[in-house]
């Protein structure tokens, strides 16, 4: 497995000059498609993001992804393709907000579209339904330990949380 900087379809080895050079075989008519790559991860954080083609989420976590060539790479970053990002982001957002991570799955595919400026477009289908995860309260409760003592919303930090039992 190799450990690289993001998960993109560029690193992965998806660019648009490979892309291109199957418009002749593979991808030849409007239409076809292709399987490229299957990404799994563990979604703790996304960081906004904007380029010359537009916003994007950078989505912060724990990732593999697994071309269809049997490549695997491994990062703490992904950028997925709108279709799957924007699905994502909403579950991440909502996870948030109860300090949790979300798990997921994706197949990532390439589909000739010649009204496009590229002539593909990226495919996304999910491999399983998002998963909201308390990754720390699961290990803790594993080791038999208790969550961190909290302040009462509006108390001094040295108040603890009376739902919270002392170890």
């Amino acid at each position: 497995m190799e450990l690289i900087k993001k998960i993109t379809s560029k690193t992965v080895g998806y660019d648009k000059p490979y892309l291109q050079t199957l418009f002749g075989t593979t991808l030849a008519k409007d239409g076809d498609t292709i399987a490229a790559y299957k990404v799994v991860g563990i979604v703790s954080d996304i960081r906004p993001g904007q380029s010359d083609f537009g916003p994007y989420a950078k989505f912060i976590g724990e990732f593999v992804c697994t071309t269809e060539n049997g490549e695997q790479f491994q990062s703490g970053t992904a950028l997925l393709p709108t279709t799957i990002a924007d699905l994502l982001q909403g579950a991440v957002m909502q996870a948030r907000e109860k300090q949790q991570s979300v798990e997921f799955g994706c197949a990532i595919g390439v589909k000739r579209d010649s009204t496009s400026a590229t002539g593909y477009v990226f495919t996304a289908q999910p491999l399983m339904e998002f998963k909201s995860s308390d990754r720390m309260g699961n290990l803790l409760h594993k080791l038999g330990m208790q969550p961190a003592l909290t302040a009462l919303p509006g108390g001094r930090k040295d108040e603890m949380d009376p739902d919270v039992k002392a170890a």
